[in-house]
Order: structure tokens, then sequence, then C-alpha cells
């Protein structure tokens, strides 16, 4: 196998860890979470060239929202596309 089996096992441990803590974030929690997530990305797209494109995923139950890091795209002059 490529990943130990150690490893394999704990994944999907680690995966309900997360999904349990996230669903556990209050919407302000998780509004803020999204806040600070979108200005990360904003600083790591900065470089990029107006016309680029950022391609998204529309969010479902508690994840993260990513309507802040469109905005964001957009002012930059960026194309946002989201997969079918």
């Amino acid at each position: 196998p490529l990943l130990p089996t150690a490893v394999m096992r704990a994944k999907p441990i680690t995966r309900r860890t997360v999904l349990s803590r996230r669903d556990a974030m209050t919407a302000d929690a998780r509004d803020a979470a999204s806040t600070a997530i979108a200005a990360r990305v904003d600083a790591v797209l900065a470089p990029l060239p107006a016309g680029s494109v950022v391609a998204l995923y529309a969010p479902k139950g508690t994840e993260v929202a990513t309507s802040g890091i469109a905005a964001l795209a957009h002012a930059r002059g960026f194309r946002v596309v989201y997969p079918r």
C-alpha cells in the first residue's frame, strides 16, 4: 500500500473527529473562521494576474463558506468557477 496501515486506520477516526468539531461550532464561530480563511486565501491569490481562474466549491452544511473568497476573487478581476 501507498500509506502505512496505521495511517490508513487512523484516517477515518481523524476525519470523524474533525467533522464533529466543525459541526459543533456555532454559526458565529463558523462565520469568523470563514472570514479568516478568506483573508488568508486572498493573500495567496494576490500575486496572480487579473483574469486568473479560481475554482471553488459551493459549501454544504457546516463547510467553510466560500462566498467571501468569491467576492475577493471577483474584486481582483478573477474568474470564479464551480464544479458541476
